[in-house]
């Protein structure tokens, strides 16, 4: 695990992979706006080191956890993980959100952080929260259109 910006942070993103390098610069952005924000990046999953994540966590107000897959019903597959390290534990974050973005190969940018910022604020806001705009949607729906439109093609 690598913590960036996490010893006074009031919010923290939970990322991994290369992808950590776009949060670093985020959390440099939105310190710079007044936020104290802070990056926790899992370098390993499996043994999950939920000691040392709960370590980095407990203390913090808010945390995002940002994952760049897909488990169907559940979010993200680090969100439970965390949420797990994190559970009954005394000054435990009071939110922790799942976040889902870059699947695809879609890029995630700057100001997305600050997204998942408004939706850590949001009281009502519950996850996942999707990291993708009427233009990434529009192009979902073309390539789900292909993929009908070939399926149809094999099938006759």
């Amino acid at each position: 695990m690598e913590g960036f910006h996490t010893d006074d942070a009031d919010v923290v993103f939970v990322m991994s992979n290369s992808f950590a390098t776009k949060g670093k610069a985020a959390v440099l952005k939105l310190r710079r706006q007044g936020i104290k924000a802070g990056l926790l990046k899992i370098s390993l999953f499996r043994p999950f080191p939920s000691e040392a994540v709960a370590r980095a966590l407990v203390g913090r107000e808010k945390v995002a956890v940002i994952d760049q897959n897909l488990s169907p019903g559940m979010g993200g597959i680090t969100y439970p993980e965390i949420v797990a390290a994190l559970y009954g534990r005394p000054n435990a974050p009071k939110k922790i959100l799942s976040v889902i973005g870059g699947l695809g190969g879609k890029d995630i940018q700057e100001d997305e952080f600050m997204t998942v910022v408004d939706a850590l604020n949001d009281g009502d806001a519950r996850g996942p929260v999707y990291l993708y705009d009427e233009k990434d949607w529009a192009q979902f729906q073309s390539l789900a259109k292909i993929a009908r439109a070939e399926k149809g093609d094999a099938d006759s």
